[in-house]
């Protein structure tokens, strides 16, 4: 990173968890070293948390595990609950520098996205963000039980994760949803579950019997 940062850049924009490449969590003091960097070079940091914000690693954002603070953060996916929404937070400096009517937007503070906003921060406190971070660590510690040639890694955090196979993903994700089990695909190779916070133990080994039985 440091190599390519010169005179013309601006920001360095990142995940904290790579959500659409794959399920990557990296290093605990990457983002950590990320921000020192900006700082040396006077770069802006932009994390975009559109995934992992709002809970779902088991923090309200994930970059809360690491201490630091982003210049920019986006957020969207549950910032109202599955109302259609988004926001773009920035720090002190960079709202001094954006002067009314500047930054404008035609469905910005919309009622209806607000009030799902207000209501779903409502709903999130240390129990739920508690409950997210136990139940997601039992997810993945079950499906790393499973013993498969199929799969080659099991990552993630909190209740963000993915499970690389080896081959045919498209068609494992068809067969959990003939059992109802809906999963999404991440990268090339990936299934990649995003629960519900209220996901209960029953409804994880429900999940990973029947991934069992698929792969077997």
């Amino acid at each position: 990173m440091e190599k390519v940062i010169d005179k013309n850049t601006a920001a360095f924009i990142v995940e904290p968890i790579q959500g659409e490449g794959g399920i990557y969590v990296p290093d605990k003091n990457y983002l950590i070293k990320v921000r020192k960097i900006c700082d040396k070079h006077g770069v802006l940091l932009i994390v975009d948390e559109i995934q992992t914000g709002m809970g779902r690693t088991g923090s309200l954002l994930s970059i809360q595990k690491t201490g630091i603070e982003a210049d920019i953060l986006t957020l969207g996916k549950g910032l109202a609950g599955g109302i259609p929404v988004g926001a773009t937070l920035v720090n002190q400096k960079i709202g001094n520098a954006i002067f009314k009517g500047l930054h404008t937007s035609t469905f910005g503070g919309n009622p209806l996205a607000c009030a799902g906003v207000m209501a779903t921060l409502n709903k999130i406190d240390n129990k739920l963000l508690k409950h997210v971070t136990e139940i997601g660590s039992y997810f993945i510690n079950e499906l790393k039980s499973i013993k498969s040639s199929s799969i080659l890694d099991v990552r993630g955090q909190g209740l963000m994760i993915g499970v690389d196979v080896k081959e045919d993903r498209n068609g494992l994700l068809k067969k959990l949803q003939g059992e109802k089990i809906l999963a999404i695909p991440a990268g090339e190779t990936v299934v990649r579950f995003l629960p519900p916070f209220i996901v209960e133990k029953k409804h994880i080994d429900k999940t990973v019997d029947k991934l069992k039985q698929i792969l077997s």
